[in-house]
């Protein structure tokens, strides 16, 4: 059918009020935001959002710096307990759940994957205090030469240094410190290599101490959520393969769920506490898709740098549009979100002096 004149440009004039609808009215129409500032005496805190929502405030102090690169291990080459499947689909979604909780907004800050040679050079020559590397192969490469169980225990002198001089290892499920990998992706004896180092445990990172990674090999999940965990919502509450909770209260922070004396997420120290081990509970198998928010959710907030995570000032409740938040007192870092069980926007906000 030919349209008359008056008509045809009637109906251009429509579809141009239609495209730019979708301009000014995307397919999501929910947005958030938050604002902070920072006073003598006390802190106010704004949180916005087009749509009702849950939403949660916490304000807290750091003993270390947490606002880090953060660099995701990924290499073919390397055997992995995980597969480079998921390894992938894992980094995409770390970049994704950090990038909504506006972990570079206004930081020169990376998130991005690197392989074994990026590794070897970061660990020799890169800056620990503003870097974290995270782990989800449930192996760590090998970067060292010599027969396997030597050079295991090469690498691990060369990651427990970095630590040591400021590095973080974000280490997610899987048994921490008792795989290293080969470069060799058909590798497989895991289970029958016992007897080398690195290749079925002990865990090189716990010499002479029975007992700190959980044992047991069936799904274990806890009730009893930490201060800290309720702070953030985080949602990590599998202990297989956990760190025995007395142990990390004793080294470091306890972030998770805390069930048959285990903790589902630990942050074990340095010695100096510039530094050290972020570590996840669980089997990459199960949970998998919720490893990346999870994990997001505790590296963006740093709550595992906080001072003292039993006595947080914490806010939570639910708001419809604009909800202000007074903190009687002053703080360096305050952290905000919104949706409890799924998260829709996270940001946080540091002082000048915390910067």
């Amino acid at each position: 059918m030919k349209l008359d004149a008056p008509l045809a440009v009637t109906a251009i004039a429509l579809s141009m009020l239609f495209i730019g609808s979708l301009i000014v009215y995307p397919l999501n129409p929910f947005s958030f935001n938050s604002d902070a500032e920072f006073g003598e005496g006390s802190t106010d805190v704004t949180v916005s959002s087009t749509s009702p929502t849950e939403y949660g405030v916490c304000a807290f102090e750091t003993i270390l710096n947490t606002s880090r690169n953060v660099y995701i291990f990924i290499d073919d080459g390397y055997a992995s307990i995980t597969g480079i499947g998921f390894q992938k689909k894992f980094a995409r979604g770390i970049v994704r759940e950090l990038d909504l909780r506006n972990y570079r907004d206004g930081n020169d800050l990376d998130v991005k994957t690197i392989n074994a040679e990026e590794l070897k050079y970061l660990l020799d020559s890169g800056d620990p205090a503003k870097s974290n590397i995270v782990f989800a192969s449930g192996a760590f490469p090998v970067i060292s030469e010599g027969e396997l169980g030597n050079a295991a225990a090469a690498t691990r002198e060369k990651i427990t240094d970095w630590v040591d001089r400021g590095g973080i290892i974000t280490w997610v499920a899987e048994k921490f410190g008792y795989y290293f990998a080969p470069m060799d992706p058909k590798y497989n004896k895991w289970l029958t290599d016992t007897n080398q180092p690195g290749t079925g445990g002990p865990s090189l990172f716990f010499p002479g101490i029975d007992g700190v990674i959980n044992p047991s090999t069936t799904n274990k999940y806890a009730k009893e959520r930490t201060n800290a965990a309720d702070a953030i919502s985080s949602l990590h509450d599998e202990i297989t393969n956990g760190i025995l909770a007395d142990y990390a209260k004793d080294n470091g922070v306890l972030l998770g769920y805390v069930g048959d004396g285990y903790s589902s997420v630990s942050f074990l120290y340095n010695e100096d506490k510039s530094g050290g081990y972020l570590i996840f509970g669980g089997v990459i198998a199960r949970k998998s898709g919720l490893l990346d928010v999870t994990i997001a959710q505790q590296i963006a907030p740093g709550l595992y740098g906080a001072a003292d995570t039993d006595n947080l000032f914490v806010v939570k409740g639910t708001m419809r549009t604009d909800k202000d938040v007074h903190i009687p007192f002053e703080c360096s870092n305050v952290y905000v979100y919104t949706g409890f069980i799924a998260s829709t926007y996270g940001k946080l906000h540091q002082s000048a002096a915390a910067e």
